[in-house]
Formats: structure tokens, C-alpha cells, sequence
């Protein structure tokens, strides 16, 4: 059966879903093998550095003009003893350009080194894991250069302010090795923090920050922030620092943005890892759901629904009489009350008739459930004649109302189909299913049908009552900690849909073809 919702879910699916067909060979390797095949990777990744190594030696003086351009720059207009760079010890002017050979024929082979690792790494991920380490390993990539450039360009402020800290009575003596190892722990400092988006993001997706926490939390990050660059980068000098804060904090805002888009538009974490939710489901997954009819002999129609530990007993109950402000209109009537048993909580529950009337709470549930139910109601064919769905709640594990509205839809069917087997009613006084789930946003993560644990932590809290047709009856959607964004509303009510629509299948499945498919629906 399709619903209006059903093709936006598919898509939704095949966009974001976990599993993506990629081709990798499944043939099982010994240990010789990978051992086998690490050696290649190292000796590959070996040979590719020396030669980029030997192409760096002999381009020893345009690469050491690079290295040295900051420094000679900075020199200029200072108050060091000379301009250009020097070295103290005869074997420098040897050891200086092989270890500036050895590092820039890293860089040059870096393609084939990566190029070697990822052969030997991705066989072993899984294809969720494989979707998002590819673009993790070049985005760490990136940045790490954009770090190291951004931190070559910025050298000469810093080393201004410390060449020329003491005054014009100290003079700086450019020694070429100390500053090589100035430059390199500059480099790598930046090139590191400058990852900060990658880890923001990766933590996003194992489930252990959000974007709202992080939001919240925005004030003491920068500080965090500053007072990082104060601690990591070399020197006293206060630009240094101030140079790798700023864009560190654009870094910062840009990956809560880039994590609040990926999360809210996958429904689910980047990166699968252990279970994240407390029963271990996925995070669009049901709790598991069943329905049984004809549970209480008495009334005309009866449904006792289980979701995971709860359990809400409904019973629809036929009389021949409506309320005062139906009488000679020729319409009937439903509606509902909701209660739960004493015992269906952690703690005993006080009865309602000994408090001496329904809660608040009660009072808008039972309404909610008498709203929904409605909706699906043929009152002319009902004729004169009330319907009361009672719904019980024998165990309380969270999603009571969208549970009753579940289970007293189908008690409702019941109790319509017995009034035409026995003549009262010409034609089924129901049109269409309807059922209900809970949504909500749980540590940063949409999740469908939360129980009580992730009812009582989430951030945002929503029900969603839907019909089989496609027309949303109610959504009723709290920020419980913190308010949430239009996109998130799109996300959960997406989400909300596609779950309701299996319980519709489970509907079906307990009434067979007692209710003529939804309008709109196949």
C-alpha cells in the first residue's frame, strides 16, 4: 500500500540509508596475507618519499627560499645583528637541507602514501564506515594544509613581536636550525587545530555532541578556544595566538552548521558504532509492536496493543444514545477517556476517583485520543448512537497516548464492523485508519518511538497522529531543553510519518480488509 508520505520516506532511504551497495572483494585474507600486504604499503610508501625526498634535495635552495621567506622577511626593519639566516656548526649546512628534503618528500608523497594506507584500511570497514571515512581522510587533509599555509603567512607578525620584544639592547642572532624547529612546530600546531570541524563532526556523529549542545555551550567554547591557542602555539608574543582563535572560532561556528544539515537531514548518526539507544534499536526503528483483538468478551470491541514494555488495554464500547447537542440531527458520536492503572508506573499511581477527578494530563490525553478518532468516523452512518473508547494503560514504558491512539483505532474497527453484521448500520460507519507515534530529539539525534528513558532526556519531545490517506491529524511538538529549528520540524514530522506508516501494516495486519483503504491509498 502507498501512501502520500511513502515516496519522500523511499527517498529519504536510499539518500541517507545505511546501506549502499559498494563493490569490495569479500574474499577472506590470512594473516600472512596482511602481512603480505602491509609490507607492500610500507615499502611503496617508502620508495615514494625517498623519491620525493631526492626531488626535494635537489631543489634544496627554492625550497629553502620558502622556508626562509618568513624569517628574511621579519629580519628586515628588526633589530637582529644580521638579515640573513645563520648556522653555527659545520655539519648544518648539511643536516639543515636533508631534513628539509625529508619533510617536504613527505609532502610530495603524500598522495601515494594515503593513496597506499586507504588500500589497506578500507577492506576491513564496513560500507556505512566506508561512506564517510573517504571524505573524513581528504577533509583532514585539507585542513591540515590550509592550517600550515594560514600559519606561513601569519609567521612574520609573530616573529616580528619576538625578535623585537627586549628592545634595541638585545639583538636576535637568526640561527637557521632553531628556527626550522620554530617553523615545523608552527606548522604542525596549526595544521592540527585547524582539524577542529573534523573532530566537531565525527563527535556529532557517534551520537556524543549536537549542534544544540554545542550552540548552548557557544560562550564557553570560545573561551576554551582562546585560552588553547594561548597554551599550544609557540612564543609569548600575542598575535600569534589571536591569529589561531579567530579563525578557530569561524571554524567552530561553520562545523555547527555543517553538523546541524548532515544530522537532521539522515535521521541518523554518521558513524555506526555500539548501540546508541537504551533497548539498542536504530533510530528510525520501532519498538516491537503487536496487537491482539477480542481481548475482553464484553465489548463490542476490544484491543489489547504492546510496544515495547507498554501495554494499553482499549475497549470500544456501542450505545444507543448522543450527547444533548446531537439528539434529532441523525449523527452519532465517539469519544474516549484514558486512565492508567495504579501499578502501570515505577511508583503506585493514585486512582482517579479517589482524587475525585480526572488530571490535566488525563484530560488532554483522552481528548487528543477522542480528536484523532473522530477524524475516521462516518457520523451519518453511524446514526444516532455513541461510541466510547476506553484506553487503559496496564504498563507505562512511554508513548501511552500514541499507543492508545494505535490500539483504540482498531477497537473502534471492531466495534463498527459488529454493528453491521448485526443490521444496525447499513455501511461501515469508519472511513480510514489512523495511528499515532512519538518522535523526539534525543542527544542530538532523531529518534522514532522513545520510551521512557529517552522521553525523560530528550530535547525535543513530539507525537504525530497521521491517517492512512496522507492528512496529518495533530502533531504536538515541545522543546523540552531547547528550541528546535524548521528543519528539525521537517525532519522529525518526516520520520513520524514513515514510522506510522508500518504501524498502519500492523493495523492490517490484525484487521484484515474490515476498512477500505484510505483515500489516496492503493
Amino acid at each position: 500500500m502507498s501512501r502520500p508520505w511513502s515516496a519522500a520516506a523511499s527517498q529519504a532511504r536510499r539518500r541517507f540509508g545505511r546501506g549502499r551497495a559498494q563493490v569490495v572483494s569479500d574474499s577472506p585474507m590470512s594473516m600472512l596475507d596482511h602481512f603480505g600486504e602491509l609490507r607492500r604499503v610500507l615499502i611503496v610508501s617508502l620508495v615514494a618519499w625517498a623519491i620525493g625526498s631526492i626531488i626535494a634535495f635537489i631543489g634544496t635552495q627554492f625550497f629553502l627560499g620558502i622556508l626562509l621567506h618568513p624569517l628574511l622577511v621579519t629580519l628586515k626593519g628588526s633589530h637582529a645583528l644580521t638579515t640573513t639566516a645563520i648556522f653555527t656548526s659545520p655539519t648544518e649546512g648539511v643536516s639543515i637541507p636533508l631534513k628539509l628534503a625529508a619533510l617536504v618528500g613527505a609532502i610530495l608523497a603524500l598522495p601515494v602514501i594515503s593513496t597506499q594506507v586507504w588500500s589497506f584500511v578500507v577492506p576491513a570497514l564496513r560500507p556505512a564506515e566506508r561512506r564517510f571515512a573517504l571524505p573524513f581522510v581528504v577533509a583532514s587533509l585539507v585542513l591540515f594544509a590550509i592550517g600550515g599555509a594560514f600559519a606561513y603567512f601569519v609567521m612574520p607578525i609573530g616573529l616580528h613581536f619576538l625578535i623585537t620584544f627586549l628592545g634595541p639592547d638585545a639583538r636576535y642572532l637568526p640561527d637557521i636550525n632553531s628556527y626550522f624547529s620554530f617553523f615545523l612546530l608552527l606548522i604542525i600546531v596549526f595544521g592540527i587545530t585547524f582539524e577542529l570541524p573534523v573532530v566537531i563532526v565525527m563527535l556529532g556523529g557517534l551520537g556524543i555532541v549536537s549542534s544544540r549542545q554545542l550552540r548552548l555551550k557557544r560562550k564557553a567554547i570560545w573561551l576554551g578556544i582562546v585560552l588553547a591557542a594561548l597554551v599550544v602555539t609557540p612564543g609569548s608574543d600575542p598575535y600569534t595566538p589571536t591569529a589561531l582563535a579567530i579563525p578557530l572560532v569561524l571554524l567552530f561556528e561553520g562545523s555547527v552548521v555543517i553538523l546541524d544539515k548532515i544530522m537532521h537531514k539522515s535521521h541518523i548518526p554518521l558513524i555506526e558504532g555500539d548501540a546508541m539507544r537504551p533497548d539498542s534499536r536504530a533510530p528510525e526503528e520501532l519498538r516491537p509492536t503487536a496487537i491482539k483483538t477480542n481481548v475482553i468478551l464484553y465489548p463490542e470491541g476490544s484491543a489489547l496493543i504492546t510496544t515495547g514494555n507498554t501495554k494499553v488495554l482499549c475497549t470500544a464500547s456501542v450505545e444507543e444514545k448522543v450527547p444533548p447537542f446531537r439528539k434529532g440531527t441523525g449523527l452519532g458520536w465517539v469519544t474516549a477517556e484514558y486512565a492508567m492503572l495504579p501499578r502501570s508506573t515505577h511508583t503506585r499511581k493514585e486512582r482517579e476517583r479517589k482524587a475525585g477527578k480526572v488530571d490535566g494530563r488525563g484530560q488532554e490525553i483522552q481528548r487528543l485520543i477522542g480528536r484523532s478518532l473522530r477524524t475516521v468516523m462516518d457520523f451519518e452512518a453511524l446514526g444516532e448512537r455513541s461510541i466510547t473508547v476506553d484506553c487503559d494503560v496496564i504498563q507505562a514504558d512511554g508513548g501511552t497516548r500514541t499507543a492508545s491512539i494505535t490500539g483504540a483505532a482498531v477497537a473502534l474497527t471492531l466495534a463498527c464492523r459488529k454493528l453491521v453484521d448485526g443490521g444496525l448500520v447499513k455501511r461501515l460507519p469508519i472511513t480510514q485508519l489512523v495511528a499515532a507515534v512519538s518522535v523526539g530529539i534525543v542527544d542530538g539525534e532523531i529518534r522514532a518511538d522513545l520510551a521512557y528513558l529517552e522521553d525523560s532526556a530528550a530535547d525535543t519531545d513530539m507525537n504525530i497522529v497521521a491517517l492512512e490517506d496522507g492528512h496529518i491529524v495533530e502533531i504536538q511538538g515541545t522543546a523540552e531543553h531547547a528550541p528546535f529549528s524548521v528543519d528539525e520540524l521537517q525532519s522529525l514530522t518526516t520520520l513520524g510519518l514513515e514510522s506510522i506508516e508500518k504501524l498502519f501494516d500492523i493495523q492490517r495486519e490484525v484487521l484484515g480488509n474490515i476498512v477500505p483503504a484510505g483515500v489516496g491509498a492503493d
